[in-house]
């Protein structure tokens, strides 16, 4: 005697629906719909069959997504630890001016990045326009009539900024911060 008595053309639908699940888009092919047919089920016995299918596949949906959202925020956590450690080392390094530590299995490396962290300390309407990038809507004539004052996007331009920086200029009075970073390489 089993928990559930399953007749063949139940068993029959479990098969079908087992090779359907197996199936790499989850997709009824019409040759599984023809076997659907074929199987001496009544009306309201494949419409049950269904919904049984409709309601695991839906719990199975669900739990996926649980899953994916745990992992998700897993994932979140094990790189904030990363780049806690990394900081702790950089920081390390930094106040006992080591640049290099090598160990019977990893050498640490304190580097400088290849590029300084640009950003405006003060509000960009402050910041001297020759820093500056004015960028205007995209709008179609439809959408624009001839009367409307376009009001530009103001942002840093941070590739001239850069420029001016190679050269040797001081920002302090324009309200922009270059920093040039480091970083911790681990091998």
């Amino acid at each position: 005697m089993t928990l559930y008595n399953i007749s063949k053309t139940s068993k029959g639908f479990v098969e079908l629906w087992a090779e359907i699940d197996e199936s790499e888009t989850g997709e009824i092919t019409p040759e599984q719909i023809d076997q659907l047919y074929e199987l001496d089920l009544s009306q309201e016995q494949t419409y049950q069959a269904l919904c049984y299918a409709l309601k695991n596949e839906q719990a199975r949906q669900a739990a996926i997504k649980t899953e994916v959202d745990r992992l998700r925020k897993e994932s979140s956590v094990s790189g904030n630890k990363i780049q806690s450690i990394k900081d702790f080392m950089n920081d390390n390094m930094e106040h006992t001016g080591i640049k290099k530590i090598e160990t019977e299995i990893f050498k640490i490396t304190r580097c400088g990045n290849s590029q300084p962290t640009i950003t405006a300390i003060v509000p960009i309407g402050i910041i001297p326009s020759y820093y500056k990038l004015y960028e205007l809507p995209k709008l179609t004539d439809d959408e624009c009539p001839p009367t409307l004052r376009y009001k530009a996007k103001q942002s840093l331009n941070k590739e001239r900024v850069l420029e001016s920086y190679k050269d040797g200029d001081n920002f302090s009075l324009c309200g922009i911060s270059v920093v040039k970073g480091h970083h911790v390489r681990v091998r």
